[in-house]
């Protein structure tokens, strides 16, 4: 009989209950890359406001104006969390990922993704350089927790 020591039963049990731990780290980028499939543009992923932004946004607007296939992620602070946005696009429709790191205001939860569809796609110059923007979303369905 092979005997674990208890330290590992504890760490595992502590592991579970944060939900902090793998399989389930709901990597966005990683999960729009691979709904979007091979020969997409990996645009990148990047905090927004900050200045490796900007490549990650001018590649997304380019590849939007040329009806290419490429996923563009960007992360925000929210209010107890940190929201990542990632837009999507197989050529001809775009869809919005959202990923929240503490859907449940706290640290005692798994992150979620949610997927809508990015109604009223288009490019609006602001502060940050030229940005791909969807005029509203379609309504939101849990990808992954």
């Amino acid at each position: 009989m092979i005997r674990l020591p208890t330290k590992f039963f504890l760490s595992a049990a502590i592991c579970g209950l944060l939900a902090g731990c793998p399989p389930n780290d709901c990597d966005v980028h990683a999960l729009g890359l691979e709904k979007v499939g091979e020969g997409a543009v990996d645009c990148g992923h990047a905090r927004t406001g900050e200045a490796e932004a900007d490549p990650v946004n001018a590649c997304a607007v380019e590849a939007f104006q040329a009806d290419r296939p490429f996923v563009r992620s960007l992360d925000r602070t929210g209010f107890d969390s940190l929201v990542t946005i990632t837009l999507l696009s197989d050529g001809s429709e775009l869809s919005l990922l959202f990923r929240d790191s503490a859907p449940c205001g706290g640290t005692n939860c798994a992150p979620v993704i949610d997927e809508a569809q990015c109604l009223g796609p288009f490019v609006v110059t602001s502060d940050e350089g030229d940005v791909v923007m969807c005029v509203d979303t379609g309504p939101r369905e849990r990808v992954c927790n």
